[in-house]
């Protein structure tokens, strides 16, 4: 689900559990809380409320991440040499 808000440009909060770290980077393209801070998360959530500058930098900020991380070619690229190297 963060790759998808990521592709729309929308700013995340979310929580530093599972894999999310791989894609949300603290006040780079969202804001990451500790796991079970909810009054943190809750402030997260009012900071990008207020901060409109900062919703904005952050959705173009996951756009690129996932374009990058997510970029066919480029992984296609890495399988195959991977798989040649073998």
């Amino acid at each position: 689900v963060l790759a998808e808000a990521m592709v729309a440009k929308k700013p995340l909060v979310a929580f530093d559990v599972s894999s999310n770290p791989e894609l949300v980077f603290h006040n780079v393209n969202g804001l990451l809380i500790p796991f079970g801070e909810k009054e943190k998360f809750a402030d997260a959530v009012q900071i990008l409320v207020e901060q409109p500058d900062k919703r904005k930098s952050f959705g173009i900020a996951g756009f690129a991440t996932v374009q990058e991380k997510f970029n066919f070619e480029k992984n296609k690229k890495q399988v195959i040499a991977y798989l040649s190297a073998n």
